[in-house]
């Protein structure tokens, strides 16, 4: 994540809590979306 943070390739992540190990029942799932601004800094939206 952090390379591809560095190098401006990341666009979404995905990030989820499971009930069991698995993860076929999720209990909550977050969903970053990142953007990138002229002078290089990183933009992060949560939905």
């Amino acid at each position: 994540v952090t390379d591809a943070l560095k190098t401006k390739y990341l666009k979404t992540l995905y990030f989820g809590v499971a009930r069991d190990p698995d993860g076929t029942s999720l209990l909550e799932e977050y969903i970053f979306s990142f953007s990138y601004d002229e002078a290089g800094c990183v933009v992060l939206d949560m939905n």
